[in-house]
């Protein structure tokens, strides 16, 4: 009904206003005061920014025939890393990649090489974003957890559950 109302009077105003309007309570038709033919415009802005964050290889040490085999097998293995507490939000526009970590966990590097792990909430799997991902840019400039929303390039949709930071373990 409200929405006939307004395509009714969209199309009164059009026409200058001169057309009889329905009594919506009665049967008897209102004239409508002639208002002249004026112009209708409607503009509408809006902006809506994208930032696509590219997968990016981790650092891993690859091993090579060069490389002196004497070592202690202490010495070879990759490093370890702990998660810690941390914020719940990170400044979008300092995360450079991601890589897939864990089933439901995503990797983010940051501009001053530092690690944030994200946990995806529901039903979303790391390898959805195997390509990379999309995130709105918020008005705050933030990538929250249970705000925001990652989209991958196949088309998922994922919140974040969590956030936790990826520090190297100093205990091994």
């Amino acid at each position: 009904m409200i929405l006939e109302w307004l395509v009714f009077l969209t199309a009164v105003a059009a026409m200058g206003g001169a057309a009889e309007i329905p009594d919506p309570a009665g049967d008897s038709p209102i004239a409508a005061p002639d208002i002249g033919a004026q112009p209708v415009y409607q503009v509408r802005i809006q902006q809506r920014v994208i930032i696509r964050v590219p997968r990016r290889a981790s650092n891993r040490t690859q091993l090579s025939a060069t490389n002196d085999t004497r070592r202690t097998s202490e010495a070879m293995r990759p490093p370890s890393y702990v998660e810690k507490k941390m914020k719940q939000c990170v400044a979008a526009d300092q995360i450079v990649g991601m890589t897939p970590s864990r089933s439901r966990a995503l990797d983010f590097l940051t501009k001053d090489n530092k690690r944030v792990r994200a946990y995806l909430d529901g039903g979303c799997l790391a390898m959805d974003f195997h390509g990379g991902m999309y995130m709105e840019r918020a008005k705050d400039g933030k990538l929250c957890a249970e705000r925001d929303v990652l989209m991958a390039r196949s088309g998922m949709r994922c919140e974040i559950d969590r956030f936790r930071r990826i520090e190297l373990d100093d205990d091994r």
